[in-house]
C-alpha cells in the first residue's frame, strides 16, 4: 500500500482532504494550516509527539533497512519494526486496511 494512505494517520491530525491530497500537498511544501486541524481524536499532545519520528521517516524510506517482527522490549512486544540501527520506526498491531473512509 503507498505510503500516502499511511501518512496522514502517521501525522495525528484530522483534514477535510483526502489521504492522497494530504500527502501530496506535504510533499509539494504546500499544505497550510488551514488544511489540517485537531479535535478530540487527533490531540496537539499526540502529533507534538511523533514530529521527531516525521522528521526522521526519510531515513526508514530512503536507506537500506531491517524488518523486524515481534520486535521485544521491556515493557511492549512490537508486531512489525523497521530500523536503520539508528533509528527504528514500529506498530503494535495490524494497522486496519486503508478504505478512505474515516472510522
Amino acid at each position: 500500500m503507498p505510503l500516502r494512505h499511511h501518512f496522514l494517520h502517521l501525522t495525528g491530525v484530522e483534514t477535510r482532504l483526502s489521504a492522497k491530497d494530504f500527502y501530496n500537498n506535504a510533499k509539494k511544501s504546500i499544505l497550510t494550516n488551514n488544511q489540517f486541524y485537531f479535535d478530540a481524536r487527533h490531540v496537539y499532545a499526540n502529533a507534538k509527539r511523533k514530529l521527531p519520528c516525521l522528521k526522521r521517516l526519510p531515513e526508514l524510506t530512503n536507506e537500506m533497512v531491517c524488518v523486524l517482527k515481534n520486535m521485544e522490549t521491556m515493557t511492549i512486544t512490537y508486531k512489525l519494526s523497521v530500523t536503520n540501527l539508528e533509528f527504528t520506526g514500529s506498530v503494535t498491531r495490524k494497522p486496519k486496511r486503508y478504505t478512505g473512509k474515516k472510522d
